[in-house]
């Protein structure tokens, strides 16, 4: 049995990722509601960047970045991923 470590089998999954088209961009603008965007500046998963043209493609997405973090900012800073998310949705929803 081959195993991979996840260094390894990161940029393979990534280039699985990039390979597929979801039909996101012709749907995204009509999502009219407001939408939270976050990112990680050092995910590797998905790349931030990626990330930050999903949020210029939604007519009202508010977009966050949180720079010492990787794919799982509610993990990695779980008191400012609150702090973001609770922010939103007093700003939005309240």
């Amino acid at each position: 049995i081959y195993t991979l470590s996840l260094h390894d089998a990161l940029p393979i999954f990534g280039r699985l990722l990039s390979s597929h088209d979801l039909g996101l961009d012709e749907n995204l603008c009509g999502i009219g509601m407001p939408v939270l965007v976050m990112t990680g500046k050092h995910d590797r998963m998905v790349n931030p960047e990626e990330t930050r043209r999903l949020a210029a493609e939604l007519p009202n997405a508010v977009f966050s970045v949180f720079e010492a973090c990787g794919h799982l900012p509610q993990e990695e800073q779980p008191a400012r991923f609150i702090e973001e998310v609770g922010g939103f949705l007093e700003r939005h929803f309240r």
